[in-house]
């Protein structure tokens, strides 16, 4: 990648980030072995969205994370205006798609997901995107 386009980039990220800093809800708790509650709180949250507008058309506003890992017992709460996911996405989709090495072939392989179909999340309405449970993590997101 050439100087210049590496500089636009860092301008580029380095903008974004500090707009979006004072939107970014960011929680990481230590030592939560029992993550229970906070997994039944966020999908009484996600019930009541979906039950508010079942066929999702309505607005979309923020992207929530919520990260559980069981080994470290670390517990991660994320809330990010959508259009600062989205400026987040297209900056790293656009400097993935010019790096060869960059995974997004290796994902697709690994995961059966193209990266690139995470564009415009908005489209998909309010309500839950992904949920993983297994033995070593659980991963709530969704759109609110």
């Amino acid at each position: 990648m050439k100087k210049s386009t590496t500089a636009v980039l860092f301008v580029s990220l380095l903008t974004v980030l500090l707009l979006g800093t004072a939107c970014l809800g960011l929680h990481i708790r230590q030592g939560v072995r029992d993550a229970d509650s906070y997994f039944d709180r966020a999908r009484r949250e996600i019930d009541r969205i979906q039950a508010q507008d079942p066929d999702r058309h309505g607005p979309v506003h923020r992207l929530c994370v919520l990260v559980h890992d069981r080994q470290s017992h670390e517990l991660v709460q994320v809330s990010t205006p959508l259009w600062l996911a989205n400026a987040c996405l297209d900056m790293g989709l656009s400097a993935a798609e010019h790096d060869r090495d960059s995974g997004l072939a290796e994902c697709q392989e690994r995961y059966g997901l193209d990266l690139r179909s995470l564009k415009d999340l908005d489209r998909f309405g309010p309500g839950l995107l992904v949920e993983v449970n297994d033995e070593d993590s659980r991963v709530l997101v969704w759109l609110r």
